[in-house]
């Protein structure tokens, strides 16, 4: 049984400011993410082009705290299944962080 494939677009909610999505997306990715505009940025792995679109939507009140919320969108085009999948684990590898 494979893994499931991976959609060429879809959109998840992180607990992170724009700047702080912008810094980690850059450390995840040391070869270079290419900067659109503000807020959209492109990384790519040989045939596998990654865009990722970035929304503010302000803060997230968990009883005394507050978290920065922000919603990424991510479209890719070209490349095959294992190249998707290695782009998104080493993203989803920067965006940790620390927690119980």
């Amino acid at each position: 049984m494979g893994l499931a494939p991976i959609a060429d677009e879809f959109e998840r909610e992180v607990t992170a400011s724009p700047q702080q999505f912008e810094r980690e997306l850059r450390k995840a990715w040391p070869a270079g993410v290419e900067t659109l505009a503000p807020g959209r940025f492109r990384v790519r792995e040989g045939q596998t082009q990654l865009d990722i679109e970035t929304e503010s939507r302000g803060m997230r009140r968990l009883g005394l705290l507050e978290l920065p919320v922000v919603v990424v969108r991510y479209r890719f085009a070209g490349g095959d299944p294992a190249t998707r999948r290695a782009l998104l684990a080493a993203l989803d590898r920067a965006m940790q962080r620390g927690g119980g």
